[in-house]
């Protein structure tokens, strides 16, 4: 995404505007025109399937006509008086046998429609009628599988005669039933033309289907010679309901649709199935020229749409052309001039307006800049001026040290010493650092100054680590704490009180602890003192412990522990650091 802005900055503004909007309307309608397509390639689709279906349908219902009368057929056959009583007759010879039942057939059975009716007996007689010159013969795996069968009806197999004809064999136990009593098995042969018919006037015309057992036999279909044959991929037939594959097909790619007759699976337990064949290109012709239909459109709006964006972005960059211009115009020591377009009231006049204004308030700020610069100077000086009280100040206690020196004042002389090494030290260059033994020295001065206040009433000790002297701290880390100790924790002590002040480096941090014997406080209670007593809450003390927070990280700071009448111990932690060797 970043590379395309940055593609897009190189490119002046009308450019912009003609690429955006021109690839806006190019997107825009080329997504709708593949929405529409997609819509109408759906359509297509469905309307194919839908007839194909339809087709099946059909043909569904012109075998299920034909299978009924043939069921009906094998009704009136295992019915039939005579047939049982000759089928019973153990006395009759063969060859009588076999004439009798051609002749009770005959006034049973349509032979336009039936190829042949053979029945075997319980004791595996087989008789035929041979009425169209085909006598069928069913071999004992038929009926082994009729006998573990559970179905009423099924198609077994297909037979092929000595002229190439096939008949389609139609197999069901003989149980007649006004005796209920079981007689053998019973074998119609159905012409496979007669099956064809059934269903001839149904197929689509731009494919052709067939009839397919549920083993995947080819019972009946336009191309004889796949007649008895099985699919090459009955992976077609998996599933229910209405469903299709592709597959190739004969050199072309094909579309398989399957559906199962579904009436005679649930009636007589036929499990048949009808299956159309139909090529791809039947149905993607249509959605090819749709396609090229909608190439050409979308070819056309391209063309249409940098045409109208060129308009566009000419219209839209001509007014900023000309503030271009009076921008240009702006760092050449010209006279700055307002822009007059007109009210147009959308954002280039906004930016015009905002132009002139510019220009106003630009005009104003030069005459403000003068002033201040003067104004500057002004402040300049006086700062200068104000650097001299510092040092007037030093000068002067200077000055106050030697006199009490030549009056033999010492007291005088040390307080004036301690105070002006106090202001040196504090002041340091307005630098927020110091060395540690800066920062000792700034201590030791204060704490010279209270002791000529408070003659006798504390003493201090100092046990500073070798090594730690050149570490930086941060100025005004320590006496804080040392003021505290005096003021809140001896100064209310009854006698003499002892401040200790250590200071070592352990692991890589710097510890420095200010112990005293002073009056204490209650830490629980020193939240509400609101910053008077020695403890965490005084103001000081939350400076210091905010200023190394911020410094050197949350680990680092002040903690404070304290027992009313024995004293108070704190505990300050920073990261050692040393002072650059340049300071």
């Amino acid at each position: 995404m970043k590379w395309i802005i940055n593609l897009l900055r190189r490119l002046n503004i009308s450019k912009r505007i003609f690429l955006v909007v021109a690839l806006c309307i190019i997107v825009f309608t080329t997504i709708l025109l593949q929405i529409a397509q997609q819509i109408v390639t759906n359509k297509i689709e469905s309307n194919y399937f839908s007839n194909t279906e339809w087709a099946q349908d059909e043909m569904a219902k012109g075998i299920e006509l034909l299978i009924s009368d043939i069921n009906m057929l094998s009704i009136r056959v295992m019915n039939s008086k005579k047939l049982q009583t000759l089928i019973e007759d153990k006395e009759l010879a063969a060859s009588e046998k076999q004439s009798r039942y051609r002749s009770v057939l005959d006034g049973i059975i349509d032979w336009s429609i039936i190829g042949d009716v053979v029945v075997i007996d319980r004791d595996g007689t087989l008789l035929s009628a041979g009425a169209n010159g085909f006598s069928g013969n069913p071999d004992m795996r038929s009926i082994r599988g009729m006998d573990e069968g559970n179905q009423l009806m099924w198609v077994d197999a297909v037979e092929r005669d000595a002229n190439g004809k096939h008949y389609v064999r139609i197999a069901r136990e003989y149980f007649p039933y006004s005796s209920a009593k079981w007689l053998g098995h019973l074998f119609i042969y159905v012409p496979e033309s007669t099956l064809y018919r059934s269903f001839e006037n149904t197929s689509v015309p731009d494919g052709f289907s067939m009839v397919v057992s549920g083993n995947a036999v080819v019972l009946s279909c336009r191309d004889k010679t796949k007649v008895g044959t099985t699919l090459f991929d009955d992976s077609i037939l998996e599933g229910s309901g209405f469903r299709y594959r592709y597959r190739p097909y004969q050199g072309q790619d094909s579309i398989f649709s399957t559906k199962d007759i579904v009436n005679l699976k649930e009636t007589l337990g036929f499990d048949l199935k009808t299956v159309t064949i139909r090529s791809q290109s039947s149905m993607y012709d249509g959605i090819r020229q749709l396609r090229v239909i909608v190439l050409v459109v979308d070819i056309f709006v391209t063309l249409v749409a940098l045409l109208f964006s060129y308009q566009i972005s000419r219209r839209v960059v001509e007014p900023i052309h000309k503030l271009q211009d009076k921008l240009g115009a702006f760092g050449s020591g010209d006279e700055l001039r307002p822009v007059y377009l007109k009210d147009s009231g959308d954002e280039l006049y906004d930016l015009e307006k905002t132009y002139n204004e510019m220009i106003e308030r630009i005009t104003d700020l030069v005459h403000k800049i003068t002033e201040e610069k003067i104004e500057q100077r002004k402040l300049q000086l006086i700062a200068l001026q104000a650097q001299i009280n510092p040092h007037f100040l030093y000068n002067t206690l200077d000055t106050i040290t030697w006199i009490a020196k030549i009056k033999k004042q010492k007291e005088i002389e040390d307080l004036a010493m301690a105070l002006a090494g106090f202001f040196r030290i504090s002041l340091h260059k307005g630098e927020k650092y110091m060395r540690v033994c800066e920062e000792i020295d700034f201590v030791r001065n204060f704490v010279l100054i209270q002791q000529i206040r408070f003659p006798d009433k504390f003493e201090i000790d100092y046990d500073i680590q070798d090594g730690i002297e050149e570490c930086r701290i941060l100025k005004i880390m320590i006496q804080p704490f040392v003021e505290n100790s005096i003021k809140h924790g001896i100064g209310p002590k009854t006698g003499k009180g002892h401040i200790t002040v250590r200071g070592y480096k352990k692991d890589e941090d710097l510890v420095f602890e200010i112990l005293d014997d002073g009056v204490g406080f209650d830490e629980k209670s020193d939240s509400q003192n609101n910053g008077e007593s020695g403890g965490l809450n005084g103001y000081g003390v939350i400076n210091v412990d905010e200023r190394i927070k911020l410094e050197y990280g949350p680990d680092y700071g002040v903690t404070i522990q304290s027992t009313p009448g024995q004293g108070t111990h704190v505990t300050i932690r920073v990261r050692c650091e040393l002072y650059p060797s340049s300071q």
